[in-house]
Order: C-alpha cells, then sequence, then structure tokens
C-alpha cells in the first residue's frame, strides 16, 4: 500500500501515486485508433508528471504530462511529435478535483483541463496507421525507449474516474502495478 506510513488520516475512493513513483500498465498492447477518448479526474500532490502514455518507440506515441504546471498533450504519428499546452488560470495544486480529457478525432488532438481547451491539427495518415503498444498511467518504466519527453518523473497526486473510449478503468482488476501505487485510496488533504 502506498498510502504514507504514519498517515491516519481519511480517504476516499481513487489512485494514490505517491512521491517514491510508480505507474499502472493499463493494457500491454493497446491500439491507438483514430479515434480516441479519455476523461479522468486529478488532484496533483506536485506540478509535473507523466499522466499518461500509449506506446512503446520513439516514433509512434501519444503523452499526456504536466511541466510546471501546464498540461501538455504530445503525439507523433511517425510524422515528428506535435503538441499543445492548456496552462490552467489557476493551480492545479488547490487540493481540489480536476477533469482532463484528452481527444484524437482523425488528424485532430483535443486537450481539456475543466473549462479551458485546446488542440492541435498533426499530419493525416493513411487509414491502416495505428498506433499499437502499451498504455501507461502515472508513468513509464525506467527503461521504455520513447520520445525525449520534456518530464521523465511519474505523477504525484490522485486520480479517479478514468474512462477510455467510454468505458470505465475497474480498478479491482489492475494486477500490473508497479511502484508505490494505491489503487483503492487517497489520501484526503
Amino acid at each position: 500500500d502506498a498510502l504514507p506510513i504514519c498517515f491516519d488520516g481519511s480517504s476516499e475512493k481513487g489512485i494514490y501515486f505517491s512521491s517514491e513513483g510508480g505507474h499502472l500498465l493499463i493494457d500491454p498492447s493497446f491500439v491507438l485508433h483514430s479515434e480516441f477518448e479519455m476523461m479522468f479526474s486529478i488532484r496533483p500532490g506536485n506540478l509535473s508528471g507523466i499522466l499518461i502514455h500509449i506506446g512503446s518507440d520513439k516514433y509512434s506515441h501519444l503523452s499526456l504530462y504536466m511541466e510546471a504546471g501546464k498540461l501538455i498533450a504530445s503525439v507523433n504519428r511517425g510524422a515528428g511529435a506535435f503538441s499543445t499546452v492548456v496552462t490552467p488560470r489557476q493551480s492545479l495544486c488547490d487540493g481540489q478535483w480536476h477533469t482532463v480529457a484528452v481527444t484524437q478525432r482523425q488528424n485532430v488532438v483535443q486537450l481539456e483541463v475543466d473549462t479551458e481547451r485546446s488542440h492541435t491539427v498533426v499530419p493525416p495518415l493513411p487509414l491502416s496507421v495505428d498506433t499499437k503498444g502499451p498504455l501507461y498511467i502515472g508513468g513509464i518504466p525506467d527503461d521504455l525507449k520513447t520520445a525525449r519527453l520534456p518530464v521523465r518523473s511519474s505523477y504525484v497526486g490522485c486520480m479517479r474516474n478514468i474512462q477510455i473510449n467510454d468505458k470505465a478503468v475497474v480498478l479491482s482488476e489492475l494486477s500490473d502495478i508497479h511502484g508505490a501505487v494505491s489503487i483503492n485510496k487517497c489520501p484526503i488533504t
């Protein structure tokens, strides 16, 4: 259990990623089609860290990470990396839950954080090209050969209500947990 050893306060349902680092492998061979949507809620304990990463090589991936309080979605489908950024008006490190959504519709990638959004257009690819690879949440393995992300650190904080393509991720079914991650409860700050 990743909750602090001396933690005796109240908690709530969700996933807790401790400052010791860790990640979840949701699907070892996830296929990222031209239509994709992922939504979840976060209550960060740090303003930098990897939230999601799909892919196993540097030429084909989708990543969502926080860097100094900004949320950045980066996608590379073989034609170079393209990214879109949301800089929240107020800090996400405020003890409140924030809703995050990243969607890909054909060659448009959109990022939403609460009520703020941005998007980027990536070069169209032949219909047969899909990104396939592991889907990680909260960080990536140290040995993953991936694009040079400006952030390599794991996410620190709580996450809940994860939905991928309108399907809820069932926490009780997760078994591929790495590092200091609790899938049952988050401390209430």
